[in-house]
């Protein structure tokens, strides 16, 4: 081997050995996404809903509703009243997320799936309450 290719094996090795050093702690953006899809999901559920369904009629609603739309008015009206027990449990879900994940690789994995998971859900439930909304307006109600 001449010197040159040792000189340029040496600075491999040595980008190498400064990848160790550095870990996995980072600051976990699966636990931040997480907390925010949370809160987006309590606004949803405990501002957005009730307005759609004072618009639509409770009653004349209630019976027209598919199963997962039922669903979706039940958790709003949980929400409702549970507001401040809410922003406790987020907080305390995002503090706990943020700690673990800054530790953990794979529990960092797992924050995103449930990162997707509760964008998913409030993808659903946002697109209840507009499917609603339009169909009250279609029929005139």
């Amino acid at each position: 081997m001449n010197e040159k290719s040792l000189k340029s094996l040496d600075r491999a090795l040595s980008r190498m050995e400064r990848r160790q050093r550095r870990g996995p702690r980072r600051f976990p953006l699966s636990a931040l996404s997480l907390t925010l899809g949370l809160v987006v999901c309590q606004q949803l559920l405990g501002r957005l809903i009730p307005i759609v369904w004072r618009s639509v009629g409770r009653e004349r609603a209630w019976e027209t509703l598919g199963p997962f739309r039922q669903r979706v008015w039940l958790a709003s009206a949980y929400c409702q009243g549970r507001e401040s027990m809410l922003h406790w449990g987020i907080a305390a879900v995002g503090i706990v997320s943020l700690l673990i994940g800054y530790r953990s690789v794979n529990f960092r994995r797992f924050l995103w799936l449930c990162s997707v998971a509760v964008m998913l859900a409030n993808a659903a439930i946002l697109f209840s309450a507009f499917w609603t909304g339009l169909e009250t307006a279609s029929r005139g109600l």
